[in-house]
């Protein structure tokens, strides 16, 4: 990848041109994969990220691996709470958990290397055999992790805010609205694989612009127009709200927050909450993870209605549009777009906080 800080300079430039301008990133930001990396390492690994739902591991030793942003994770339960490690062995970097269960050592078979719950290493074969080793000094690396709820959150930056003074008006905001994750339970997993750059999926998050024309169901249902469809930023997300239409009272709102830079939580009406991350896999793949929680007394069947609705909106209507975008993109022929303030105003917000996401990076 080139110099992350002349990536940087580079990208402050034309971001800041593009926002005095009102259009869109370059379509280049869409495309280039020096630019995916960087936004990979140095803003999504840096951010607050969704990873599942923990609320399953209620016992010492109770574990859970999974893989984020191409980092092999150990979720485990230990004496002081959950904690996560890289599921990585300091040997040679073979994995030392796989699957979920529970476990009091975890055992690398490739040379046998041990590690107990709270990432420390207990036992390497003849490792009394070199006077020079140090077992203190080859633990499992940890992760910074926080929870909601049920889920799960991590940070791979050691300076990085704390999740509860990062996210405190998101937890706010959410709670006041009824789709709050502090009382909830985590009930299905719903993930796929899709063809385009996350920010195209980010952008299409952003406005209700589309709405009409990609969800003609939910133009019928709840107000669309600029004047009633309401939108409000923070400081690192943006609150959406789409009321029913005056005819349809029996129709629940729409409500989203997007968070920065690339997972939301949303509700019709609260009582369910969807967690939502846009994982890049490379600068033209992305994949869509959704956790959906629950209130303990919501029904099963409620649950599976909503689920359905939120795949036939989002995979059946968003999903071919945003990879019809990223056809367009791969041409090389999209060079900007312009903003509709009235329309796209969030669009514009994603891109100021993506602008002082960068101004406030260090990198070397």
């Amino acid at each position: 990848m080139r110099d992350p800080g002349l990536m940087r300079t580079r990208l402050l430039d034309e971001l800041d041109s593009a926002i005095e301008r009102n259009m869109s990133f370059p379509g280049t930001w869409y495309a280039d994969p020096d630019i995916a990396r960087f936004e990979a390492e140095q803003i999504i690994r840096r951010s607050w990220q969704p990873i599942g739902a923990v609320d399953g591991l209620r016992k010492p030793g109770d574990y859970l691996t999974t893989v984020f942003m191409n980092v092999p994770l150990l979720v485990v339960r230990g004496a002081e709470g959950i904690r996560a490690f890289v599921n990585i062995c300091r040997h040679r970097g073979h994995p030392v958990a796989s699957g979920c269960g529970t476990k009091k050592l975890f055992t690398c078979v490739y040379h046998a290397w041990t590690y107990g719950t709270d990432g420390a290493l207990v036992r390497a074969p003849r490792a009394e055999l070199e006077p020079w080793f140090d077992p203190s000094r080859y633990g499992l690396l940890p992760v910074r992790l926080a929870t909601w709820g049920p889920m799960a959150f991590v940070n791979f930056d050691a300076d990085a805010p704390a999740f509860e003074d990062e996210y405190s008006e998101l937890m706010a905001v959410t709670e006041a609205n009824g789709f709050g994750l502090s009382s909830m339970t985590f009930r299905k997993r719903v993930s796929w694989e899709q063809s385009c750059n996350w920010k195209t999926f980010m952008d299409n998050t952003a406005d209700c612009y589309h709405c009409r024309t990609v969800h003609p169901g939910m133009g019928e249902t709840h107000k669309t127009d600029p004047d009633q469809y309401v939108t409000r930023s923070y400081g690192n997300f943006a609150f959406h709200l789409s009321d029913a239409r005056d005819d349809r009272p029996n129709v629940l709102p729409w409500m989203s927050c997007a968070v920065f830079p690339n997972w939301t939580i949303t509700a019709a009406g609260g009582q369910i909450a969807r967690v939502r991350v846009v994982e890049p896999v490379t600068a033209s793949q992305i994949r869509v993870t959704t956790d959906f929680c629950a209130y303990p007394e919501v029904p099963e069947e409620d649950l599976e209605e909503d689920a359905r609705w939120y795949h036939d909106l989002v995979y059946g209507e968003d999903r071919p549009v945003c990879e019809s975008v990223a056809i367009g993109i791969a041409s090389g022929l999209f060079a900007e777009g312009p903003i509709f303030l009235r329309s796209e105003e969030i669009m514009q917000d994603f891109q100021k906080k993506y602008r002082d996401r960068l101004s406030r990076l260090s990198v070397a």
